[in-house]
């Protein structure tokens, strides 16, 4: 019995064995069937094609590339419905300028060079975007007090100055102090009368208000200096530190390298802050070419050394070379106006006289003749108003004899357009019979005259960034230096409504702006003229083009050209929208480099 089991069971293992290698032999039968039918197929095909006549065969041909043709087409037509053109890292931008920058310091600069330069290298608590909203920068939040006179500020953890050093509130409160520093004479320090600050924690502080401020928020976009570098400095060192021209902060760019040339710098080269707190910029190096004068600025451009500039002066615009002629332009806030000194001429105190000047000036004629249509014509020194002038060109024939009894005296800069532009107003005086002479200063000469009031007529600029810068140049307080009421105008009238159009955070301030500009252009303590213009000179008409789009609409000063200067670029490229990963792409960039 076991023997017959044992027999019968390696019967049953040498069938399955020859099952196995039958369907082995099937399958190599089959995989051998394939490729001979594939191979029959392919020498009937080939035979076929060979026994085609040749215009078949060209026809042939014909439909093949058109077809792949037709396939890429549709493809590419496919495939730009979900490319994107996205900016790429690298790059770098040559600017120029004129005037050695003596204080990269916002606590210190002045000149459009240092303003310039300050721009890209500092960053402040707050920061305006390109549509002029004001957003966080340094800071993550700042909660406003339900009675507006207190401001906490909540620091970002991670910011950091260039050196790696960590940003807090001790760098804020050293920074406002420094301002508010009389010594220094801070251009900034009027935003800050009677403010205090106090910290809470290193990354939390509170600003305290003797009064609500309007625009407040907007003063917080000042750039914080770095407190562990220049503690230890008395005012005097601060004001001549080697900080100023070698500066440490935490924008977009930093100082990378000085060129200097008989011991005095000719180039700035700033490199991209691969750290800074909004993303790193896409451009690897901003260079700020130093040029002392018009002439070589514009030789420069001209001549492909630097690629944009914003320091050229009206009368070269003709003289730049027609290839590179990309004028991006944009309205500043620098205010040119006439102003009346009653207290060096007491017929100017009166108000029809005043009048009858003013209405003999053709602003239009004066911006076309001058700037070539450059700037824009000023009737209001801040907004706009449906209120018209008082003209008359007909004064009483008594006030006209007093004028041509006298002479008239009117100061300017020793700058071309100004010279040009009050030479006109002289000349259109001159012309109804008023003796006038023109006297003109050096900007710093000026600055003595203005601050002593030394003048009867003034023709130059003020800056008036926001509606409250008002208050400083017509507030009755501001009469005296370092107050900005240059004419010694008085009224309670306007007084008053200066100290609401600060206070006021409702939308009634409106009504406060429409009547001081109905009272200034009433009784015409001063004539505004006209506003600067930031005249963006490119030589790269595609390079201006993208400028174009990332400037802001309205600026304070010229500096404020690189408020999105993180987003400008020289290349861009073609990428899948849903692969498209910035924070990445920005971290391997960093690693890279």
């Amino acid at each position: 019995m076991e023997d017959n089991t044992i027999k019968n069971e390696s019967m049953y293992d040498i069938n399955l064995d020859i099952e196995k290698n039958v369907k082995k032999i099937k399958q190599k039968n089959k995989k051998k069937t394939f490729w001979k039918k594939i191979s029959i197929i392919k020498a009937s095909y080939i035979l076929t094609y060979k026994s085609l006549p040749a215009r078949k065969i060209f026809l042939f041909w014909t439909s093949v590339i058109l077809g792949l043709i037709f396939l890429f087409l549709a493809f590419t037509t496919f495939s730009n419905k979900f490319l994107i053109d996205v900016p790429t890292y690298g790059g770098e931008i040559s600017e120029g300028v004129i005037g050695v920058p003596r204080y990269i310091n916002p606590v210190l600069a002045s000149t459009d060079s240092e303003k310039d330069l300050t721009r890209l290298v500092f960053s402040g608590l707050l920061k305006k975007d390109i549509e002029g909203n004001i957003i966080n920068d340094l800071a993550t939040e700042v909660s406003e007090s339900d009675d507006r006179l207190s401001y906490t500020v909540f620091l970002n953890p991670d910011a950091k100055f260039h050196d790696g050093r960590k940003i807090t509130s001790d760098d804020v409160i050293f920074t406002l102090n420094k301002i508010q520093d009389k010594k220094l004479n801070s251009s900034l320090a009027i935003n800050f009368e009677g403010v205090t600050a106090e910290k809470i924690d290193d990354t939390t502080l509170t600003f305290h208000l003797k009064r609500p401020f309007f625009h407040f928020k907007e003063s917080l976009t000042f750039g914080i200096l770095p407190k562990h570098l220049l503690e230890n400095l008395s005012t005097e060192e601060f004001t001549f530190s080697e900080f100023n021209i070698r500066p440490v902060g935490s924008g977009p760019f930093k100082i990378d390298s000085v060129v200097k040339k008989s011991n005095i710098a000719n180039k700035y080269v700033l490199a991209a802050n691969k750290n800074y707190l909004n993303g790193r910029p896409y451009l690897d190096k901003i260079n700020i070419n130093i040029y002392q004068n018009t002439e070589d600025l514009l030789s420069a451009l001209n001549d492909g050394k630097i690629e944009s500039t914003s320091h050229l002066n009206y009368s070269s615009f003709a003289k730049i070379n027609s290839s590179n002629k990309n004028i991006v332009s944009r309205n500043l806030t620098t205010v040119y106006s006439l102003s009346f000194n009653p207290n060096k001429n007491s017929l100017l105190a009166e108000k029809n006289i005043r009048v009858y000047l003013s209405s003999l000036i053709n602003k239009q004629e004066i911006i076309d003749s001058v700037f070539g249509g450059y700037v824009t014509k000023k009737d209001f020194f801040f907004g706009n108003s449906d209120f018209a002038s008082e003209t008359t060109t007909d004064p009483e024939s008594k006030d006209l004899e007093k004028l041509k009894e006298k002479t008239l005296t009117i100061t300017t800069a020793d700058l071309p357009e100004l010279k040009q532009v009050t030479e006109k107003i002289a000349d259109t005086w001159r012309a109804q019979g008023v003796n006038v002479e023109v006297v003109v200063y050096s900007l710093s000469n000026l600055a003595e005259v203005i601050k002593n009031r030394d003048f009867e007529i003034l023709v130059f600029g003020s800056i008036i960034e926001r509606d409250t810068d008002l208050y400083a140049y017509w507030h009755s307080t501001q009469k005296a230096y370092p107050g900005l009421n240059i004419t010694g105008y008085m009224s309670n009238a306007l007084d008053k409504n200066l100290e609401s159009l600060r206070q006021d955070f409702t939308e009634t301030r409106v009504t406060f702006l429409e009547e001081i500009n109905q009272e200034l252009i009433k009784e015409v303590p001063a004539m505004p003229l006209y506003s600067n213009n930031l005249n963006y000179t490119i030589n790269n008409k595609d390079l201006a083009k993208e400028l174009d789009g990332l400037l802001p609409k309205n600026l304070l000063d010229k500096s404020e050209r690189f408020i999105e200067v993180k987003n400008w670029f020289k290349f861009k490229e073609k990428v899948w929208k849903f692969s498209y990963k910035k924070p990445l792409i920005e971290k391997l960039q960093n690693l890279l480099h």
